[in-house]
């Protein structure tokens, strides 16, 4: 057997191991959002903030994280809001807005890339205005874009591991799966008004009804 055919198999069994592990982490994924009725919820017409909330509770658990935030893109403003905060005393920052760009959370819905910072204090993107709102200061946070038809509308934001330990590969996959998870809730959310709002209209409902 030549030496070219044994790094293909070499290759070939290194792509499968990363295939199965994936598909692993996906079956964990899928039990975890089953036990708190998260995809009940995702099926149903009732989406929105619960379901996102929901979202953000479930990648907490999952990742065995202290905190996490998610923030929508308002782009009228090109600002951050935060949406919906979990753990970390920081109830207070909902509704909080940050200007696209600042921070790292900013800087991740800037470049669409996905960012774990495992030394927060030396990283100089990082927001320390936000923790004078909270009296709460991170050791470690990852960002996720949530991106719909290519354009960034929001991201997730996890914040240090109970057990101390900092972000790994399987940790960004974690992320990047709920933050898409999240881009297509909203997607659905969005669609769902439209077609009650246009169904209200039909049925002389609307605002735009004749009267």
């Amino acid at each position: 057997m030549s030496r070219t055919h044994v790094d293909w198999l070499e290759e070939e069994n290194r792509r499968l191991r990363e295939e199965l592990a994936r598909a692993e982490r996906g079956v964990r994924l899928h039990g975890a959002l089953l036990q708190t009725g998260a995809f009940q919820s995702y099926s149903s017409r009732r989406l929105g903030s619960s379901l996102l909330e929901q979202i953000v509770l479930t990648a907490a658990s999952v990742m065995r994280a202290s905190a996490a935030a998610l923030f929508l893109l308002d782009d009228e403003t090109d600002e951050l809001v935060f949406e919906i905060v979990h753990g970390g005393g920081g109830g207070s920052l909902r509704g909080t807005r940050l200007p696209a760009g600042k921070g790292i959370a900013g800087y991740a819905a800037m470049t669409g890339q996905v960012i774990a910072v495992n030394e927060v204090e030396k990283d100089p993107r990082w927001a320390r205005d936000v923790r004078s709102v909270v009296d709460y200061k991170p050791r470690c946070i990852l960002c996720a874009p949530m991106i719909h038809d290519e354009s960034v509308i929001g991201i997730l934001e996890i914040l240090d591991k109970n057990d101390g330990k900092t972000f790994t590969a399987e940790d960004i996959d974690i992320a990047t799966h709920f933050a898409n998870l999240a881009a297509r809730t909203i997607d659905q959310s969005r669609i769902s008004a439209s077609l009650e709002s246009i169904l209200r209209q039909q049925l002389g409902d609307g605002p735009d009804a004749s009267a």
